[in-house]
């Protein structure tokens, strides 16, 4: 992993996160609101290997013990990376 200075960061990175805001109404309701938003360029995509399928395994097992099974697992969504990496073994 490469960190990028200032000076290399792109401009539809900066622009993006020259976006990012926090609703009025979530600020009203909690002052104390923090977020924190992370940008990467230059990923190139490619198929999942051993390390990433062992990555995704783990976060899935925390979000499942962290959930405790108050939403099931499915319900929040396609998992947009296991996705893609069906669609790419598949054609």
């Amino acid at each position: 992993m490469t960190l990028l200075t200032a000076a290399e960061v792109s401009e539809s990175a900066r622009a993006f996160l020259a976006a990012v805001s926090v609703a009025p109404d979530v600020l009203e309701l909690r002052p104390d609101y923090r977020v924190l938003v992370m940008m990467a360029e230059g990923l190139e995509p490619g198929l999942p290997d051993e390390i990433s399928d062992e990555l995704l395994a783990r976060a899935e097992i925390r979000a499942r013990i962290t959930l405790d099974g108050r939403v099931p697992v499915g319900a929040l969504g396609a998992d947009p990376v296991r996705q893609r990496a069906g669609e790419q073994q598949q054609g």
